[in-house]
């Protein structure tokens, strides 16, 4: 394969690759020469102008994916999404019983073995589904790595990879990921339309550096509700041990509300009002922060009043 002969150019003495045993490159004898291997960097972007579409996206993304309720990424996903999940060989890692049945690992499967298209998730429904089966987790942003190798106005391909915490019945494992988007404009955001997830146990390095950098700085905070200003904000205190979230960040993940009359709303504040209970000031604070999109104020409502992190001022009327 071409891919092998560039490696083994950059690494003449390699004899064996992916488990396959490599011919001998014809080399001359003039001696030999210190291989040069390009300046290893923490992430590659191909255009600086995409950082902040990235660093939204992934931060609107996240934020959903780790709360109790994920269906609200249906927004995010385009309706012919294409969606695949791999775990390494158990040989290697161990079996990965909550991501095994979802493997689509091709070097595993007989041609004529329906399971790579089985595991092969196509159109947004089948992939969310799939995704609200997947363990509880939390992701930190601060291990996160990302690689932006193609942006385009038609088309973004990048890669985001780093640790996450697993939760089940109580026990909590630490896990390495890597996700390649693809995603494409829709509206005035970005859908992702295709979507590789690669999941795997932690590596004993990996763990000495998330419990040396990462864990310290994810320690619990405590909260001041008499900040003024805008520590007061729905949204903010949405950011508080998760990654900064704005207004702009959520309309990366579906179009913004646009071309609402005052009329609708009053409706809207209304109709939140009585769903949570919540004074009009409030209710309005809360759609006004999520853009008018009174969906994504419902959810936002439903996981902070879980969390005990709205004030009890919010329901004075």
């Amino acid at each position: 394969m071409f891919i092998h002969r560039e490696i083994q150019r950059k690494f003449p003495k390699l004899r064996k690759l992916d488990g396959e045993e490599l011919t001998p490159m014809i080399q001359f004898d003039v001696g030999e020469e210190a291989t040069a291997l390009p300046p290893a960097k923490a992430s590659f972007l191909c255009d600086p102008n995409g950082t902040d579409i990235i660093r939204q996206f992934l931060e609107q993304y996240f934020l959903i994916f780790d709360s109790d309720n994920r269906q609200p990424l249906l927004d995010a996903y385009h309706d012919q999404a294409m969606l695949s999940l791999m775990v390494p060989p158990a040989s290697q890692v161990g079996r990965l019983e909550k991501y095994w049945r979802y493997n689509r690992d091709l070097r595993r499967q007989n041609v004529d073995d329906n399971t790579k298209f089985r595991n092969l998730r196509v159109g947004r429904l089948a992939v969310v589904s799939m995704l609200a089966e997947l363990p509880k987790t939390k992701h930190f942003p601060r291990s996160f790595t990302v690689d932006l190798t193609l942006f385009t106005p038609k088309m973004i391909v990048f890669t985001v990879a780093g640790m996450f915490k697993e939760f089940d019945q109580g026990s909590e494992e630490l896990r390495y990921f890597q996700r390649q988007y693809i995603i494409v404009p829709a509206g005035s955001g970005f859908c992702i339309r295709n979507e590789m997830v690669l999941i795997t146990i932690a590596m004993q390095p990996q763990i000495r550096f998330f419990k040396k950098t990462i864990e310290p700085s994810n320690a619990p905070q405590q909260i001041n509700h008499e900040a003024a200003g805008l520590s007061n904000s729905l949204q903010n205190r949405l950011s508080i041990n998760q990654p900064s979230t704005s207004t702009v960040a959520a309309a990366t993940l579906q179009p913004a509300q646009v071309g609402i009359d005052e009329s609708t709303k009053i409706q809207m504040v209304q109709a939140l009002c009585a769903q949570s209970n919540m004074n009009i000031e409030w209710s309005k604070k809360c759609l006004e922060e999520t853009n008018w999109d009174y969906n994504h104020a419902a959810f936002v409502f439903d996981k902070l009043h879980k969390e005990n992190k709205i004030p009890p001022e919010a329901f004075i009327k």
